[in-house]
């Protein structure tokens, strides 16, 4: 079976509902729309966005969905596909999915309007059901991907080191990326190996009292000063220290190396997964 089949799996009845309310919030009173979109609709794609929406809300809510999931997944899925229409306009490409692409068949005029009727949709669909919260995440992750004159963060002790070592002193975005993958590689463990998500929690930030009240209870506390009141202190250290690190239950547990990491052993849940890192959660705040 293939890796996307076998993620699909928990989620087949979610997407396959999905596919048949994504028609409805494409369609129009437009003949010609209506025709290129269900053009679109039949040459889909692999469909990770609302794939990840479902999976990531069944594991936070107990395996429940209702329509707000399925409406943040189709305007997801609707700006992606109107991103998708306007690229391959800007790029003159003529094949999209092993297919014709919208502007091959219809011309750049008309792609060019698909595509934005495709995003207007989108944003009307957060409108008329009073998701502004949906609307304003969306947008804000849209204009950071989009800013320019980005501010790269290098000042990671394992990345600082790697730009030396690459001699890369001006890395670009995609520079920054490879770099990371790289460290990643070399500290988790491989998800085609043991299934895993990489680091799930968090490092806390917590006042100065707080500092002080910690290192009562440990002396050798390592942590970041952020400012005068501000200081960071790492998680892994925290759920170390709760003797959780390599802790397995069921199906699911912290990976022996790095305590930050929860593993799925085969057959763990995504609400089996959620209740551990919860009980990690809790018993980091009862020790500290």
């Amino acid at each position: 079976m293939k890796i996307i089949e076998r993620i699909k799996q928990p989620i087949s009845y979610e997407m396959e509902l999905f596919e048949k309310k994504f028609r409805l919030s494409m369609s129009s009173k437009v003949a010609l729309l209506n025709r290129i979109t269900h053009y679109i609709v039949n040459r889909k794609g692999k469909q990770m966005r609302p794939m990840f929406v479902f999976l990531s809300a069944k594991m936070v809510s107990n395996g429940q969905l209702n329509e707000r999931t399925y409406r943040g997944a189709s305007v997801i899925e609707l700006i992606h596909t109107a991103t998708l229409v306007h690229d391959d306009v800007v790029d003159d490409s003529n094949h999209r999915r092993g297919f014709f692409s919208i502007n091959a068949l219809w011309k750049n005029k008309i792609a060019v309007l698909v595509g934005d009727f495709l995003l207007s949709k989108g944003l009307l669909f957060c409108i008329d059901n009073n998701d502004f919260d949906l609307l304003k995440i969306i947008s804000s992750v849209v204009f950071k991907l989009t800013k320019k004159n980005h501010f790269l963060k290098t000042n990671y002790k394992p990345l600082k080191e790697l730009i030396k070592i690459k001699n890369t002193p001006n890395p670009s975005i995609q520079d920054i990326s490879n770099l990371v993958k790289e460290i990643r590689s070399s500290k988790l463990p491989d998800p085609k190996i043991i299934g895993n998500c990489g680091s799930v929690f968090k490092y806390p930030i917590i006042s100065k009292n707080k500092l002080e009240k910690i290192s009562s209870i440990d002396k050798v506390i390592p942590f970041f000063k952020l400012s005068e009141e501000k200081f960071k202190i790492p998680a892994a250290w925290l759920i170390e220290k709760c003797g959780m690190k390599g802790r397995i239950e069921g199906q699911t547990g912290t990976h022996k190396e790095h305590a930050l990491v929860i593993i799925n052993l085969g057959a763990a849940t995504g609400t089996e997964i959620y209740n551990f890192s919860q009980k990690i959660k809790k018993l980091v705040l009862k020790k500290f």
